[in-house]
């Protein structure tokens, strides 16, 4: 969703900026554009944001197709069928069926080797990035809660992309929220509390973690604390 989202979050500043009612706030907008594009610009560099979002069985190419210029579809998608390349790995051939059947199998063995040239038609008529063409051309999916679970479960139909999805699902899209936990980490552990145990340290980073982020607030707790005090005080009729 990176790539999305910087050109949701750009197109929606680019409209604030020529409404009268945002000018308050004018010079921060157009600084933010400035930053927003320099972010985007540097998705420029790195073919796996594209990537990441075709391996996406919700958007495939209908988003690029949506918004970006032709020209530019032909850039990554060349990207991708150099990396799909890379991967690729051609089938074995099916198995010759045995020229000796054993006992109880001869019908078996009958129809496999009836079957036999269609297979091996088949093998040979099938091209190295079909594959990749097939899963293109496929119908989007409606939803999908786990795009990581979803290759899981498609690995057989798609191997070769599949391959690509564990390489390429996990790359963090920014590095921010590891260089915040990284800061972070190194004010709570200063010399003086060198000697926090591994599991205080952790509860102590989670801890500032919900804070930081509001998933716990600092106010109601307190508001909660006095509450509970007050309601213990509260003498009976």
């Amino acid at each position: 969703m990176g790539i999305p989202i910087l050109e949701y979050l750009q197109h929606s500043w680019e409209t604030f900026v020529g409404l009268d009612k945002f000018k308050p706030i004018l010079p921060r907008l157009e600084a933010g554009l400035i930053n927003l594009k320099k972010w985007y610009n540097k998705t420029d560099n790195s073919r796996a944001y594209f990537i990441v979002m075709v391996l996406n069985p919700t958007s495939k190419l209908a988003y690029v197709e949506q918004h970006w210029d032709k020209e530019w579809i032909i850039i990554r998608q060349e990207q991708l069928e150099a990396v799909f390349d890379d991967y690729y790995t051609a089938p074995l051939p099916p198995p010759q069926p045995s020229m000796s059947p054993r006992k109880g199998s001869y019908a078996l063995e009958w129809k496999q080797a009836a079957v036999q040239g269609r297979l091996l038609a088949e093998h040979s008529e099938r091209t190295p990035r079909q594959e990749l063409e097939e899963y293109l051309k496929s119908q989007l999916e409606a939803e999908c809660n786990d795009v990581v679970h979803w290759w899981g479960h498609h690995q057989q139909q798609y191997p070769t992309l599949a391959k690509i999805a564990r390489d390429y699902l996990p790359i963090q899209g920014s590095s921010v929220a590891s260089e915040c936990a990284f800061s972070s980490a190194g004010i709570t552990g200063t010399d003086r509390r060198s000697r926090l145990l591994p599991t205080t340290f952790e509860a102590l980073q989670i801890l500032k973690s919900g804070y930081r982020n509001s998933f716990i607030s600092a106010a109601v707790d307190a508001n909660r604390t006095v509450f509970a005090r007050d309601e213990e005080n509260i003498e009976p009729f």
